[in-house]
């Protein structure tokens, strides 16, 4: 989803779309952390790989690890030779234990990225959440999930396990400058606390007159073009659909916790 704001001095409007720019901004970064630790977590695996199959000529072993385009692929072909290059080293029982930290951060991974989200406007920000209404299972399992400490918390974790396979890999092409890593203590999750305090349930009604105040003022506005017209009711629908989602929604009152 993009947010290109409307020209023209509506300071509403413009405020509103700025609002919506920032979060989204915000979100990429934290989404695009995740990604490039990843990116950067296959591309020391793939080192390592090269190391243990062809140290003499990394050419080959680059050759044979980037032929695979999948990444559980590439990592079930390193565990594979490790295992016969590596019988009686203890580097294969820490590569083994690194792939199995690899396996379940591989769905938070995909969960991150591939979930859709849509961004709910307050007055003086705006929230990007999960579109749970739209039946993706990946955005379902963000449900009631502080985004923020969620993909903090994966980044965290794929960035320790990024070290600690460089870390094998520099020992493994020079045993005598670099010992070999203790495993690292990975960052918790990001998990919830939940205090027993009473439930409200959010009703549309609540909302309905701001949605329908801030409508008027982004339809009615003079010299509106097509183009920005058509941005700016697909800029409330995804106002309405966040009203509707919370009023679909109990609220728990949870309160998240993050220890890196």
């Amino acid at each position: 989803m993009t947010a290109d704001k409307p020209p023209g001095g509506n300071s509403d409007t413009s405020g509103l779309w700025f609002l919506v720019d920032q979060s989204l901004d915000r979100h990429a970064m934290l989404v695009g952390r995740v990604a490039m630790r990843w990116a950067e977590l296959h591309a020391h695996l793939g080192q390592l790989f090269t190391t243990i199959v062809s140290p003499s000529n990394v050419e080959i072993g680059e050759a044979a690890w980037n032929s695979l385009k999948v990444d559980r692929a590439q990592r079930d072909m390193l565990e594979a030779v490790a295992k016969v290059t590596l019988r009686n080293s203890p580097v294969l029982e820490e590569i083994q234990w690194a792939l199995g930290q690899i396996l379940p951060l591989e769905d938070s991974r995909n969960t991150a990225i591939h979930a859709p989200y849509i961004v709910s406007p307050g007055r003086k920000m705006a929230t990007v959440m999960p579109w749970t209404k739209s039946g993706n299972q990946r955005a379902a399992k963000l449900a009631g999930r502080d985004l923020d400490l969620e993909l903090k918390s994966y980044a965290s974790r794929i960035e320790a396990l990024s070290g600690f396979v460089l870390s094998l890999f520099l020992h493994m092409i020079d045993q005598q400058r670099f010992a070999l890593p203790p495993r690292p203590k990975l960052p918790r999750p990001a998990q919830p606390m939940i205090r027993n305090v009473p439930r409200r349930k959010v009703m549309i009604n609540d909302i309905r007159p701001r949605l329908d105040h801030l409508g008027s003022k982004v339809l009615s506005r003079a010299g509106l073009s097509h183009l920005r017209y058509l941005e700016s009711v697909v800029l409330l629908r995804y106002i309405i659909i966040s009203a509707e989602e919370s009023a679909n929604v109990t609220q728990s009152c949870q309160r998240w916790t993050y220890s890196p």
